[in-house]
């Protein structure tokens, strides 16, 4: 079991995450409290690879709330398989062979599925009571205009901008630009490789307060790998102690000056440019502001003396 993580985005990170095998998997979710468990995986067919799905579900041995399926040639077969104890639902919208995303939901859980105008992709919103948002996605590679598909998705996370919990999951095919989803307040869950040449293509991206572990578990279903998201649906508590917070000037300055504002250079709308700008800035001087808790010892004690 390999739990390295890369240095230099733990700083930005929203959940703890590990790379696992599959048999490994139930032991590494063994003492995680009342979770909402979400699995990812692309399928690359769901009707060719579905047998070959239950067999790794089954060597899981793990009791998933909501499952993804990206990729699922929807195109060439409509038909979803049945998952027994959940629901199913997918998209529409099948303008390459490759396209679609299926959700098997468990029975008990009360969703609501939206499809929201994607012309770059595929995309199902799920929304779980007033507070929580599960977006999954499916970029094919062939879809090529990258600019169309960041101001979609900007558009989406805008409208759900509400939503205490957004739960950002699924096959993108490209190095998502973390300035547009850090400016709505989404943070990688992890940083690791999801297929076999080394790419992380499968993102995890979340804004929530409450406690993650994200897994990366090493299967042969397609050349992607698994991924698990398991959230304790409690919210992380906040410390007791009070605290001072230090800015680190110098890198915020070069966090800045590194920014892409591409997005603002094409767009025509003010009140975009404006959000993005104001939301991208609140990000990087949060990322660069360190927190220092004040020692009890240190504390000022007003004990009524006169002054000298």
């Amino acid at each position: 079991m390999d739990k390295d993580k890369v240095d230099e985005l733990d700083p930005i990170s929203v959940s703890e995450y590990a790379i696992c095998e599959v048999e490994q998997t139930k032991l590494m979710l063994h003492d995680q409290p009342k979770s909402l468990i979400i699995l990812n995986q692309n399928i690359r067919s769901i009707n060719k690879k579905f047998d070959d799905f239950t067999v790794l579900m089954k060597r899981l041995e793990v009791d998933c709330d909501i499952i993804t399926l990206t990729e699922s040639w929807l195109g060439s077969d409509p038909f979803l398989p049945i998952i027994n104890g959940y629901r199913s639902h997918a998209t529409t919208k099948r303008a390459l062979q490759n396209d679609g995303i299926v959700v098997y939901v468990k029975s008990d859980i009360k969703i609501t599925f939206k499809e929201p105008t994607f012309p770059e992709g595929n995309c199902l919103i799920m929304i779980l009571g007033l507070e929580t948002v599960i977006i999954a996605i499916y970029r094919s590679p062939s879809y090529r205009n990258l600019d169309s598909f960041n101001m979609y998705l900007n558009c989406i996370l805008s409208n759900l901008s509400t939503f205490k919990n957004i739960y950002n999951i699924g096959d993108l095919n490209i190095d998502i630009r973390l300035n547009l989803c850090a400016s709505h307040g989404l943070l990688p869950a992890h940083s690791s490789p999801t297929r076999q040449n080394k790419t992380c293509l499968d993102h995890v991206l979340l804004k929530t307060k409450k406690a993650a572990l994200t897994l990366v578990i090493t299967s042969t279903l397609t050349d992607h790998q698994t991924v698990l998201l398991c959230l304790n649906q409690n919210e992380i508590k906040k410390s007791s102690l009070k605290h001072t917070t230090k800015l680190n000037n110098e890198a915020l300055l070069t966090d800045i000056v590194n920014i892409d504002f591409e997005l603002i250079y094409r767009s025509y709308d003010a009140n975009f440019c404006i959000q993005f700008l104001v939301t991208t800035l609140k990000t990087v001087i949060e990322q660069n502001t360190v927190i220092i808790q004040t020692s009890r010892r240190l504390k000022t004690l007003n004990l009524g003396l006169p002054l000298a």
